[in-house]
């Protein structure tokens, strides 16, 4: 039996090195074939998107996923004095790094917000409202999508670049830390709280004139919105909201396909939109001690593309928030 002490090391040494171990688009992930949040090495990966099955290690690394051993076999015992690694930043010293970076494109932003929101199909002041800016960053322009924790300190920025870079159009700010996209008084909307993913789809939510939180990912930002949803009142509704990003089994990678169940209900090789919400509603009902749901927009990929199919007037905040009644939640 594999010594599951060695195998925590393994995870271990990943994560403390997961800058250098991040999947690229040139070395993708063997597991989910993603190019990115996966991390690997020439011995093991630790996989986000896979649902366990053939994983080495009997349990989850939190939000890093699965460990997976390449050919089956532990690498090499490492010596006990490896390196320490880098000492985590708090939110307080992240926050201080990355704001004035933050403000600093914020002040610069100018039509480019309003040819975001155009192309978004969004209000322009929800993306004033969430301090969206505009920059250059690696020599590419891209809008800068600020992300927060609970009590509102950035933590990190998401570029969206209007032109690709190394085959990706969203990167985050070196040194950042993936958070929530949010507004102050997001808990003064009406309804159920939309935990939503990414900061367009919160865009569209405050187009609607509903109280809506982005996470970071179909899996990511759990710890952060344990700590800010904590205080709603048990009343009120907290809904996870699901992509329709499902993929056919013949849409997969020949790899993937090989050991994916033709007939699958859903999974995060196959369906991470579904996966993903169903996990974090799981794990938010476990942390919060109270019921959490996830749905599916309905007719829609997401939020912002049920709001873009609806073909209103997205200025019109009166329009807007009588249409923001009809979301399915």
């Amino acid at each position: 039996m594999t010594n599951t002490t060695n195998l925590r090391e393994v995870a271990s040494r990943l994560i403390a090195n997961k800058r250098a171990c991040r999947v690229t688009s040139r070395d993708p992930c063997e597991v989910c074939k993603s190019d990115g949040w996966c991390l690997a090495d020439e011995h093991a990966t630790l996989c986000p998107r896979a649902n366990g099955e053939g994983a080495a290690y009997p349990k989850r690394f939190g939000e890093y996923g699965w460990l997976y051993l390449k050919d089956g076999q532990l690498p090499p015992q490492q010596p006990r004095y490896l390196p320490k690694p880098k000492k985590r930043l708090t939110d307080a010293e992240l926050h201080t790094q990355m704001a004035p970076y933050a403000r600093h494109y914020y002040r610069k932003r100018g039509a480019e917000v309003a040819t975001l929101a155009t192309q978004l199909g969004v209000a322009k002041w929800t993306l004033d409202a969430l301090m969206v800016g505009w920059g250059k960053l690696y020599g590419k322009s891209c809008w800068t999508f600020p992300e927060r924790n609970p009590t509102g300190r950035i933590v990190g920025i998401n570029a969206r670049f209007s032109e690709s870079v190394g085959g990706k159009s969203k990167l985050c700010v070196s040194g950042s830390r993936r958070g929530l996209t949010y507004v102050d008084n997001w808990a003064d909307y009406p309804g159920p709280v939309l935990i939503v993913e990414g900061g367009s789809d919160t865009a569209a939510g405050l187009t609607l004139q509903r109280a809506v939180v982005g996470r970071p990912s179909c899996t990511g930002g759990v710890d952060y919105l344990v700590r800010l949803l904590g205080k709603l009142p048990r009343e009120r509704r907290i809904i996870v909201v699901a992509e329709r990003d499902r993929k056919k089994h013949e849409e997969l990678s020949p790899k993937v396909r090989a050991r994916h169940f033709r007939y699958c209900n859903g999974c995060m090789q196959c369906w991470p939109g579904r996966s993903g919400a169903t996990e974090t509603a799981k794990r938010l009902t476990k942390r919060l001690g109270r019921r959490v749901i996830w749905l599916l927009p309905s007719g829609a990929k997401d939020l912002r593309d049920w709001l873009n199919k609806r073909e209103a007037d997205v200025e019109d905040t009166d329009a807007m928030a009588k249409l923001g009644k009809q979301v399915p939640a």
